[in-house]
């Protein structure tokens, strides 16, 4: 199988995971949808691995497994995958499936921002606001949130 057939089946498989998931089409099952997901991370399906990630953390659809999701994020993020590194972000921000790092927290979100994503604005800015991780910086932290909230993060605008 060539990569790109590979890219292919993985993007169909996840895909269709997302169709049990919702019950487009189908009968609405998240354990058939963790099946397909299951599929696609294993063709390295960046996308796959962090919804699959999520749904080993919250247990949706699979018994719950924080460190599986932590390895997960890890692997996605590895890949370049933005929303993996801020999974993997909040995981060392709040200690779920390996031990709290706010440093580490710090260093993946300003990643991720810089890359422009709202969710790791977002983020970032509370760390800096509360000195988590890095020494309290409030004007650093409205800079972020402005950013933001003018990529429609709704969170960030209610602290503004």
């Amino acid at each position: 199988m060539t990569s790109s057939d590979t890219d292919k089946r993985g993007e169909e498989e996840y895909e269709l995971a997302l169709k049990y998931e919702k019950g487009d089409g189908v009968e609405k099952d998240l354990f058939e949808a963790t099946v397909h997901l299951k599929t696609a991370a294993s063709l390295n399906h960046t996308g796959a691995m962090v919804k699959l990630g999520k749904a080993c953390q919250h247990g949706y659809g699979v018994v719950r497994n924080t460190e599986k999701a932590v390895r997960l994020f890890k692997q996605a993020s590895s890949m370049g995958d933005i929303d993996g590194m801020v999974e993997l972000a909040h995981c060392h921000e709040e200690g779920v499936g390996i031990e709290a790092d706010p440093s580490e927290a710090m260093k993946l979100y300003t990643q991720a921002a810089k890359q422009g994503n709202p969710e790791a604005m977002f983020r970032l800015g509370c760390m800096l606001f509360d000195g988590r991780g890095i020494t309290e910086n409030i004007d650093e932290a409205i800079k972020w949130w402005t950013k933001a909230s003018e990529k429609g993060n709704v969170s960030a605008m209610k602290r503004l």
